[in-house]
C-alpha cells in the first residue's frame, strides 16, 4: 500500500515536483571534481549520501515550516513571503494605500533581510564550486 501511495502522490505532484529535481542533480556535475581532492576515497559515498540527506531534510524542514506558517498565501520564490516579517514586533499603520510596519525591533530586520536576500547569497556562495568544477573540466 505504501508502494501505492507514494506513486500516487510521485505522479500527482510531479509537475510541481520536477524543477526542484533538476536542479538539485545539477550538483552531480561537481562530483568528480570535488572527489578528486579528498584524501580517503573510500569515504566519498558516505560524505555524499551524508550531503545529500542533510539537505533533503533541510530543503524539507523549510518547506513544511514556510507551507504551515503562510499557509495558501505562499509565492513561488519563498524568500518573498518574508518581506513583510515583523516577528511579533511594531505597529501596523496605513501609508497612503499601502499597510506598514513601524518600529519593528532590530532583530525581525535582521532575520528579514537575511531571509529575502538568501537566494542572492546562496547563488554567490555557489560560485567558486561552479567554477573550480568549470575549470577541471576545461583542464
Amino acid at each position: 500500500w505504501l508502494y501505492l501511495i507514494l506513486t500516487f502522490l510521485f505522479l500527482f505532484f510531479y509537475n510541481k515536483m520536477f524543477p526542484a529535481i533538476v536542479f538539485s542533480l545539477l550538483f552531480y556535475q561537481a562530483v568528480p571534481g570535488l572527489a578528486d581532492e579528498m584524501v580517503d576515497k573510500r569515504q566519498v559515498g558516505i560524505i555524499f549520501g551524508y550531503t545529500y540527506a542533510l539537505c533533503g531534510l533541510a530543503y524539507s524542514l523549510v518547506g513544511i515550516v514556510g507551507a504551515w506558517y503562510f499557509g495558501d498565501d505562499v509565492y513561488s520564490s519563498a524568500n518573498i513571503n518574508w518581506r513583510n516579517y515583523h516577528g511579533g514586533t511594531g505597529s501596523l499603520l496605513q501609508d497612503d494605500k499601502n499597510l506598514v510596519w513601524t518600529d519593528v525591533a532590530l532583530w525581525a530586520r535582521i532575520v528579514k533581510i537575511f531571509a529575502v536576500s538568501f537566494p542572492a547569497i546562496d547563488v554567490i556562495s555557489a560560485y567558486p564550486i561552479y567554477a573550480y568544477v568549470l575549470g577541471n573540466t576545461l583542464m
